[in-house]
């Protein structure tokens, strides 16, 4: 995690505030899903009528990994998380609060009086529903409400928007994931799931078959169930724009067929530069297939060749229907 990125800050001592005052939304935000969209349309707007600066909070690592020994698999890592919500809100402010067992067992009274008051000089807080704070998971809505009747600041719980199925929500996002409903996913999130990784040396048999596929380590957000996927794959290498690599196919889990282990790599279709140390962000769009163990190397690679062509199939007809570039 970087010290600054673009308008977002790490640890609030760093963020400047106005004398005017800030309104703030605090929460973790993984996915930056529909329901945290509309919650950052409304933190714009209120602050805007109010003149004050907008600013979201949130929290690295997940609060979770600190406090349970089952934290819940991640949608985004920091800095995705810091660049979709800038996506959405370019006026945005963010601080990206260090979490660890210390910064866990502030009461939730002082993170209100402290932080958010004297040091982010907040007029306006803001919070979901279901959010908790401070040591003990406190802090609530409830207690929110009541600070800002002592204090004079506003206190608003924030009903997160969803549909007939129910509230868009990360939890709901990460079922949908676990379950292998790629499409669920993407109706919570509002965009496909996407994972990103350091391409790493491989054994090179995907060269040898014909289809070279990048091998990727050092992934953070939850993985979907093992299989095949159809995926558009972009290079997000830090020191470089991010830029649309093409169309591709991702193998996840073991590799039967050649009595190899459990693997993550993609093939970029109609693709041939080197990509050994690059980060790439891989946006996963259909579950082509179960892993399957062949009778052969060959027979693997006529499945390798099938699944590539209904790859093209599939991901030309997403496209129509989804024009914008993903990066």
């Amino acid at each position: 995690m970087k010290g600054v990125t673009g308008r977002s800050v790490v640890g609030y001592q760093n963020l400047k505030v106005p004398a005017s005052g800030t309104l703030i939304a605090v929460g973790n935000f993984d996915g930056v899903h529909l329901g945290h969209r509309y919650l950052i349309d409304h933190v714009l707007a209120q602050a805007t009528s109010l003149s004050l600066m907008p600013v979201a909070m949130t929290f690295a690592p997940h609060p979770a990994t600190v406090l349970s020994a089952n934290a819940p698999i991640l949608l985004t890592t920091t800095e995705r998380k810091i660049e979709l919500m800038l996506q959405v809100a370019p006026k945005l402010n963010i601080v990206v609060q260090p979490f660890d067992s210390e910064f866990s067992r502030i009461e939730a009274e002082v993170f209100v009086e402290q932080i958010l008051l004297q040091s982010l000089n907040a007029r306006y807080v803001l919070v979901g529903k279901n959010f908790h704070f401070g040591r003990a998971r406190r802090g609530t809505p409830e207690l929110l409400r009541a600070l800002s009747d002592q204090k004079g600041f506003i206190a608003e719980a924030f009903e997160l928007s969803g549909d007939t199925s129910g509230t868009f929500s990360s939890s709901r996002a990460r079922s949908e994931l676990i379950a292998g409903n790629l499409e669920g996913v993407a109706h919570v999130l509002g965009r496909p799931h996407a994972i990103t990784g350091v391409v790493v040396p491989g054994d090179r048999r995907g060269r040898e078959l014909g289809f070279p596929t990048a091998n990727l380590a050092e992934i953070e957000e939850g993985l979907p169930l093992e299989g095949v996927y159809t995926c558009i794959v972009c290079d997000a290498t830090p020191t470089e724009p991010v830029r649309s690599l093409g169309l591709g196919v991702m193998s996840i889990g073991p590799r039967p067929t050649v009595n190899s282990g459990f693997a993550t790599e993609v093939h970029v279709l109609d693709f041939s530069a080197d990509l050994y140390a690059k980060r790439l962000r891989v946006h996963v769009i259909h579950r082509l297939r179960n892993i399957e163990r062949f009778g052969s190397v060959e027979a693997l690679r006529v499945q390798i060749e099938a699944d590539v062509a209904v790859t093209r199939e599939r991901l030309d007809q997403w496209l129509r229907f989804n024009p914008r570039p993903l990066v």
